[in-house]
C-alpha cells in the first residue's frame, strides 16, 4: 500500500510533490538535531531516571553520545542527502540556503529536547495545568511552522531544478519512516504530556 501511495507522490502531475517533499525534509530536519542536542545528565546512584525506565530518547544510544558525536551525524546525514542528489554546478548553488535552514531546524530541534530534558528533571513538571501545556504546545507548533516554511521555501527552488532521477533519489530516501532521519523520536515528550507511562 505505501508503495501505491509512494507511486502517486511522485508523479509529475500530482503537484503536492513539492509540498509533500518538503514537509518530509523539515520532518527529516527536526529529527536531526536530536543528535547535536547536549547529552542528559546520568543519574547518579542517589538520584532516579524519569519514569520506569528513562524515556524512550534517553534509552537510546543517541543519549550516550556526546554533542560533538551527534554533530558529526547531523553533518553526516545532511552531506548524505546532497551526495544521494548528485547536484550540478547550478544546483549547487542553490544548496547551501538549503543547508542554513536543515541546520537552523536542527539548532530548534536540540534546543527543545534540551528544555524538555530539563522539564522532565523538575518534579513539579507533571504539575503543569493543561493550559499551559496547550499555550506551550501551540507556540512549539508555531515554531515548527515558522521553521518548516523557512526549510520549503530556501528548497523549492533546489527542488524545482531536481531532473527526474534526482527527484526519484529523493523522493526514495525522504518517504521512508519519518524521513532520513528515520523517526518516532518525537514520541516521548508527547507520551509524557498526554500521561502515559512507557514500559
Amino acid at each position: 500500500m505505501m508503495a501505491t501511495l509512494l507511486r502517486g507522490w511522485r508523479s509529475r502531475r500530482n503537484p503536492m510533490n513539492k509540498i509533500v517533499v518538503a514537509g518530509v525534509l523539515a520532518t527529516m530536519v527536526t529529527a536531526a538535531p536530536a543528535f547535536a542536542q547536549a547529552p542528559a545528565p546520568q543519574p547518579g546512584p542517589a538520584q532516579s531516571s524519569p519514569g520506569p525506565q528513562g524515556s524512550a530518547p534517553e534509552r537510546g544510544r543517541w543519549a550516550q553520545m556526546s554533542p560533538d558525536d551527534r554533530a558529526a551525524f547531523l553533518d553526516a546525514r545532511i552531506a548524505s542527502l546532497k551526495a544521494l542528489l548528485r547536484l550540478n554546478a547550478e544546483q549547487e548553488r542553490l544548496w547551501p540556503p538549503v543547508e542554513a535552514a536543515l541546520r537552523e531546524a536542527g539548532t530548534l530541534r536540540a534546543q527543545r529536547m534540551q528544555q524538555w530534558r530539563e522539564m522532565r528533571s523538575n518534579p513539579n513538571a507533571a504539575q503543569l495545568d493543561p493550559i499551559q501545556r496547550l499555550r506551550a504546545g501551540a507556540e512549539r507548533m508555531a515554531e515548527s511552522a515558522a521553521s518548516m516554511k523557512k526549510l520549503a521555501d530556501a528548497a523549492q527552488p533546489l527542488y524545482a531544478s531536481l531532473d527526474a532521477n534526482q527527484k526519484r533519489r529523493a523522493d526514495a530516501i525522504l518517504s521512508r519512516g519519518r524521513g532520513m532521519m528515520g523517526g518516532g523520536m518525537d514520541h516521548g515528550p508527547r507520551r509524557w504530556q498526554r500521561g502515559e507511562n512507557r514500559q
